[in-house]
């Protein structure tokens, strides 16, 4: 889709063009297309972004080319009433300044969308189980032990995420329970295509952050953690063997 899209603002870009040299557009004429062509091309696409069609969505994909689009349009629209009505309308505006901005405006297009080109959509692997899979989250707080990264007496905070098969009550209770618990620098959704084929096919997978080891994740306050940086340290410590037994015994029990 990335393509499709490059090569669209590529062709209006180009029609623009032909259509300026064929009419012989005046400076003033060239600035008033362009920015029809650029409020068009950001409107279309923001749009396309808020319909659930064509695999476009608000994700990180398509956001620079956004904004792209809008600094463009907006540029052009200030620069169009602050000039634009006052510039030369006689003389034919100079072909090869109108040329060098289409490729630099194309140019600047296929930079911003090499995330869309780099990252198509995925939808993940579909399950194979005969469950539906449904997901709940909670926090569980253990009020008899406080944080040791926090200074404020906090209590420990451990996110959990639940997959689970949608069955009846009837059937609650008699699925196995599988814990998964990540690595140094993982998160909950490390393995969540596993935890959805599990689920599928009758398990109930939970699965765990944690505070302060976890790549990053949320507290009941709503604020994000990121991995400590002393944990970073010594976790590239143990696994490049730069610590004893005796060092890294202490460090790894747990």
């Amino acid at each position: 889709m990335g393509a499709i899209v490059l090569a669209a603002l590529a062709i209006a870009e180009l029609a623009v063009l032909v259509a300026s040299i064929k009419k012989r557009s005046s400076k003033q004429e060239w600035m008033r297309a362009r920015t029809i062509a650029s409020v068009c091309e950001a409107v279309v696409l923001a749009l396309l972004m808020a319909l659930p069609i064509a695999s476009i969505a608000f994700d990180f994909r398509w956001t620079a080319l956004l904004i792209v689009l809008v600094v463009r349009a907006v540029f052009a629209l200030i620069m169009y009433f602050a000039w634009g009505k006052n510039a030369d309308a006689e003389t034919p505006h100079r072909i090869p300044r109108m040329v060098l901005n289409i490729i630099g405006s194309v140019v600047v297009f296929a930079i911003a969308v090499v995330p869309a080109l780099v990252f198509p959509p995925y939808d993940g692997l579909p399950t194979t189980g005969g469950y539906g899979v449904n997901q709940a989250h909670a926090i569980l707080v253990d009020e008899s032990r406080t944080d040791s990264f926090e200074q404020d007496g906090s209590c420990c905070e451990v996110p959990v995420w639940f997959y689970y098969p949608d069955a009846s009550d009837a059937q609650a209770g008699q699925f196995p329970l599988v814990v998964f618990s990540h690595g140094a620098f993982g998160y909950h959704e490390s393995n969540c295509s596993l935890y959805a084929e599990l689920a599928s096919n009758g398990y109930v997978v939970v699965a765990l952050d944690y505070p302060h080891h976890s790549f990053f994740t949320t507290d009941t306050q709503g604020e994000t953690i990121v991995v400590d940086g002393e944990f970073i340290a010594q976790a590239m410590a143990v696994q490049g063997g730069e610590l004893s037994e005796d060092e890294s015994y202490p460090l790894t029990r747990d």
